[in-house]
């Protein structure tokens, strides 16, 4: 095209420096199937990335729960290790407790289980005759005889 232009002018004495396209349209008939390969080609492209991002997004949510999983089981197992060392050491000292003064660590595990059962407000109804009035009624738990219990106007 440039050397046809290039002769022409020529002839008028004219000299062709540069040759260049302004604008090239499609005939009408190819126009639109063109426009839609174009438009397909880009839906592929943009498809096959939003595949791409799906693909990493979902190696990297099932490593972070692998991980969650991990951290979660680590943290479980070392709350059990320390849950059996507390109940060891307890253990132990209720052992040490017990071999020191049998009389009051029965009382004291007594009172762990009236305040474990006893709520605010309940009334627990118990013999007068029970270790536990005796516990109450006298200085030392330890005697044989259950202590008289006082009336009304001695207490």
């Amino acid at each position: 095209m440039a050397a046809s232009a290039l002769d022409k002018a020529a002839e008028f004495g004219i000299t062709v420096l540069d040759v260049r396209t302004k604008r090239a349209d499609l005939p009408q008939e190819v126009e639109q199937s063109v426009f839609d390969r174009m438009r397909a080609e880009r839906q592929r492209e943009s498809s096959l990335l939003r595949a791409e991002g799906e693909e990493l997004g979902n190696i990297i949510r099932a490593q972070a729960d692998r991980s969650s999983a991990v951290i979660v089981a680590e943290g479980e197992q070392q709350a059990q290790r320390l849950r059996g060392e507390g109940e060891a050491e307890a253990i132990g000292i209720y052992a040490e407790a017990l071999s020191q003064d049998l009389e009051f660590y029965a009382f004291t595990r007594r009172l762990q289980a009236y305040d474990t059962i006893l709520k605010s407000g309940d009334r627990l109804v118990i013999p007068a005759d029970t270790d536990f009035f005796r516990y109450l009624l006298t200085s030392s738990g330890a005697s044989d005889e259950l202590a008289p219990i006082p009336d009304a106007s001695e207490r």
